[in-house]
């Protein structure tokens, strides 16, 4: 993970420009002495993108300082608050659970008030965390909590809250017991538990000089420990300066240096989020066994702006894409109409919403990608006749004509149905979308003039089967007529019909197709085919402008050396591949 989010920041940073102030307070933060300064300074001033070699050097200088920084900042959270840190939440779990069990039924009050996820899902999730990996961790915990189950019952807070609950519950004088008494005195003695188990678990990690959270704080900077979630985050909390301020007497989040960061596990986002953004990191966590850097096409672009400055051809492009997040941000941050009132209606015109920012998101990226690879590729773009660029036109378009309020509800979702499957099924999907879109938003304009067209088609050529054929041909072709259309081909009927025909003849789709496989799609098909395609060229090549491969193998070698023996040797059992999986 550490490995996968240098990578990706080294972009970021890339992309600002090598003078930038966010630059600065990084390295600043990650305490880069000066020779690891200078040598990522060197990349960052490079023009062109990250090569092999520099992807070595970025993994050799900032894996060690990220994991002390995640380290560092996951142990302060839990002695700044620990009931809100990570680590509470992680081991708060496993105290409750097997004190639980260790208490006698005679004590059925404390055991139900005990509260732990009885879910399997969230008990995998407890039970991964990067805590429980500490040598000698879980017989501590046991021993630990064989004592609290004797301790608690007879917390005097505790007890007290007990003997309270038993006496509601029996009732006053023979009365019967009263509900809402019944649910205070339970809510009292959780909150009586809960305090005991904080101060517990607090006072676990303190014994013996904070032995166990030093040992836990050394399992997070071991090279050889896989990089957690939950270390991720702190991490980047920390890269970017997330925190609470205090402002105008009150606590407002802030951040210092913003980076729209995406976390996906197995090619999907962990956390839904808008599809107009445009992340700058995307970090995937590949069925915890590797970690993969995804760098977005639009991120290579500002990349390539930062070295070129003066190329109207990027910026022309960036500005399209810019255009299209403009209108979808606009019509997502729409609010509904007021003569919208069934539950039924909204919940369609939200998945209208999301399903139209899932397709157009993901066709962008794979045009962005495109013309990503013909600029790189050294081939000059005419915009009148290039097809990625029509097609990223025709993209912008599209959306124009589903937000437009002058088009009913079902235009739109027969409109949208195509537009879905390009981004759905097809690998490079502005080629059918390029071949069918305007077939598709005239037949989505008026499907009863496409029909009629067809039955028209059908009637003439049914009249060369004798009389009465022009009926029965016009029947046909009113409900087949796109078939009979496509063979005879021609004509604005011919259009018209197939373009019907193929509408009809698509398999039934929602309207609204899953997050995660619209996102799993996107990444396969683009983004990380593209990288591995960047990878494999700068491999081929091999060769670096000014002769630089001999000094940067030298900048390797000497860094790994300074870093120690121990770290190079753990190093060299993390595989590095050319999918920059890490």
């Amino acid at each position: 993970m550490y490995y996968a989010y240098a990578i990706s920041l080294m972009y970021h940073l890339k992309s600002l420009g090598s003078q930038h102030e966010h630059k600065t307070q990084i390295f600043e933060l990650l305490e880069l002495n000066t020779a690891e300064e200078e040598l990522l300074n060197k990349i960052l001033e490079k023009p062109g993108f990250v090569s092999p070699a520099d992807i070595r050097i970025i993994e050799l200088i900032l894996e060690p300082k990220l994991r002390k920084t995640a380290a560092e900042k996951i142990i302060s959270d839990f002695l700044k608050d620990p009931r809100g840190s990570s680590l509470f939440s992680a081991v708060a779990f496993k105290f409750k659970e097997l004190v639980k069990a260790k208490l006698s039924r005679e004590h059925q009050e404390i055991i139900t008030q005990i509260q732990v996820p009885e879910d399997d899902r969230s008990k995998q999730e407890f039970n991964e965390a990067e805590i429980y990996r500490v040598p000698n961790i879980y017989a501590a915990i046991s021993n630990y909590t064989t004592q609290l189950a004797e301790e608690i019952i007879r917390d005097p807070e505790v007890a007290d809250k007990v003997t309270r609950l038993k006496d509601v519950v029996t009732g006053v004088n023979g009365a019967d017991p009263d509900d809402k008494a019944i649910n205070q005195a339970e809510a009292e003695l959780l909150q009586a538990i809960d305090a005991f188990f904080q101060t517990k678990i607090v006072a676990f990690f303190q014994a013996n000089e904070r032995q166990q959270l030093k040992a836990y704080s050394a399992r997070l900077q071991d090279s050889r420990s896989w990089g957690t979630e939950e270390a991720l985050n702190a991490l980047h909390g920390m890269i970017t300066g997330n925190g609470l301020h205090l402002d105008q007497g009150h606590w407002e989040e802030h951040t210092e240096r913003p980076i729209n960061f995406k976390n996906f596990k197995n090619g999907s986002p962990v956390v839904l989020y808008a599809a107009d953004e445009s992340p700058d990191m995307i970090l995937d966590n590949w069925r915890n066994s590797h970690w993969v850097s995804q760098i977005p096409a639009k991120k290579d672009l500002q990349i390539l702006l930062v070295d070129n400055p003066g190329d109207e051809t990027i910026k022309a492009i960036l500005a399209r894409s810019d255009e299209i997040d403009v209108l979808l941000k606009a019509y997502l941050a729409k609010p509904l109409p007021a003569s919208i009132t069934a539950d039924k209606d909204k919940s369609q015109e939200k998945r209208l919403k999301t399903s139209l920012a899932i397709a157009t998101a993901t066709l962008k990226e794979k045009l962005l990608a495109e013309l990503l690879d013909q600029i790189q590729e050294g081939k000059s773009i005419d915009f009148e006749k290039n097809y990625a660029y029509q097609q990223l036109i025709e993209c912008k378009r599209a959306v124009e004509f589903i937000t437009d309020d002058n088009h009913d509800q079902a235009a739109k979702i027969d409109f949208l149905k195509t537009y879905e499957e390009q981004a759905k099924l097809n690998p490079t999907g502005w080629e059918i979308f390029g071949r069918f879109i305007k077939g598709f938003l005239l037949a989505s304009l008026s499907t009863v003039l496409g029909t009629l067209v067809g039955a028209a088609i059908g009637g003439v050529l049914g009249s060369a089967a004798g009389p009465g054929g022009s009926i029965v041909g016009a029947v046909w072709g009113a409900f087949k007529g796109g078939n009979v259309a496509v063979l005879a081909g021609t004509g604005v009927g011919g259009f018209f019909g197939s373009a019907l025909w193929i509408l009809q003849m698509l398999p039934p789709v929602n309207a609204v197709q899953e997050y995660t496989a619209q996102a799993r799609k996107a990444v396969q098909n683009s983004l990380e085919y593209r990288v591995i395609k960047a990878v494999e060229r700068d491999e081929v090549e091999e060769s670096l402008e000014h002769d630089d491969t001999g000094s940067m193998t030298a900048d390797v070698e000497r860094l790994a050396s300074s870093v120690g023996e121990d770290n190079v040797q753990s190093d060299q059992s993390v595989q590095t591949s050319q999918f920059l999986a890490f």
